[in-house]
Parts: structure tokens; C-alpha cells; sequence
């Protein structure tokens, strides 16, 4: 049996419904859908009280039938100092989490620990040595992303977070790429001794 990925299953994200399905000292309401193949959430979030309380509807994936809750939201101070970080409560043990996502047999949104079988990160599905293309990749997407959203080297004479960031990825790329140098070189190695 194949493991199961955070990627394979839907989830709520705290930072996507943030400011639109979730705003502080607010009632919102409104369906969401994460992605094309999740279903479509309807959201009803009340932070206006001491009781910060998101309700959720929806249709159950793969049966019949509704599901209709509450998920109480958490707000701790912001370590800078400035507002609020907030965390959806698991309905099932109470811990904090900025994701939680979909059990189908609870077919609640819960905590990732308390998935029934253990729910895994997908580049945890990779051997070690296999990790290395995947990591090469993933930087590479951080790298486009942020070239993408920059727009100036520095500021005021200082130099931007975004260009500390990027020249941290790029010195990341260049370790990644002798490890995949590395990589292809015990492939190859491989691939000639079976020819050999």
C-alpha cells in the first residue's frame, strides 16, 4: 500500500481562509474549496467574541450524508510583537495546528498526529538518496517564486529580505548541485556495473 501524503488528502489552511473566511473581530460566511478535487466548504466564522468559533458544513467525500461542526480557533501573540497567530483546535485531541486535515474515516478535518495511519510529508516518501532531486526541485520553485515577487535589491541603502532569502537559496542550490552531481555518479556506477 502506497503512503498517504498531506498532498493526497484535502485540508484547511489557516493562512489561505485568513482575512477572507477568517477576520478578526468579524463574522464571515462564505464556501471555500482548496483545491478543484476537495469539497466545497461552507464557512461560517465568528471572532468577534471571546469565543472564536469557525462552523463548517460539507458533503462527505465517498458516502452520503453531511458533516456539520464547530473547530474553535486559537489566537496567541505574535512573536514581533504586532497582532495575533492564529490556529485552528483538532476536534478530535485539542492541539494546535495551521493545518488540519481530512480523515475519511472520522471524515472530520483533524491534527496531522492523529491521522489513522500515519500521514506523511512527500518528500518523506523518498529514500535519502532519492530526497536529493526532489530537494534540487523544490528549491529551484522557492528561487522562481521569489524572483517572481522582487522587486528591488535594497531599500534605503539596505539590502531586502527577499534578496537575503534568494541568496540563501542560490548558495543552497549550488550545495545541491554537487549532491546531484554526486547522486548521478553513484547511478552511473550502478548502471555500468550491471553492463559490466
Amino acid at each position: 500500500m502506497a503512503a498517504v501524503t498531506t498532498d493526497d488528502i484535502p485540508k484547511l489552511e489557516i493562512s489561505r481562509l485568513k482575512g477572507i473566511y477568517i477576520a478578526e473581530g468579524q463574522k464571515t460566511e462564505g464556501t471555500y474549496q482548496g483545491d478543484p478535487e476537495d469539497p466545497v466548504l461552507y464557512l461560517e466564522s465568528n471572532l468577534t467574541s471571546a469565543d472564536r468559533i469557525l462552523k463548517i458544513k460539507y458533503k462527505v467525500i465517498n458516502g452520503s450524508g453531511m458533516m456539520d461542526y464547530e473547530i474553535i480557533i486559537d489566537a496567541l501573540p505574535s512573536n514581533l510583537g504586532k497582532g495575533v497567530n492564529l490556529y485552528f483546535i483538532c476536534p478530535v485531541c485539542g492541539k494546535r495546528a495551521k493545518i488540519l486535515y481530512y480523515c475519511l474515516k472520522t471524515h472530520l478535518f483533524i491534527h496531522r498526529k492523529e491521522y489513522a495511519q500515519r500521514l506523511y510529508y512527500p518528500i518523506q516518501t523518498y529514500g535519502k538518496v532519492e530526497r536529493i532531486p526532489q530537494r534540487f526541485e523544490m528549491n529551484d520553485k522557492k528561487l522562481l517564486n521569489l524572483f517572481k515577487q522582487q522587486k528591488k535589491d535594497s531599500f534605503q541603502g539596505q539590502v531586502t529580505r527577499s534578496n537575503v532569502r534568494i541568496q540563501k537559496l542560490i548558495d543552497k542550490r549550488r550545495v545541491l548541485d554537487l549532491l546531484v552531481i554526486q547522486y548521478m555518479e553513484k547511478k552511473f556506477k550502478v548502471w555500468e556495473s550491471k553492463f559490466n
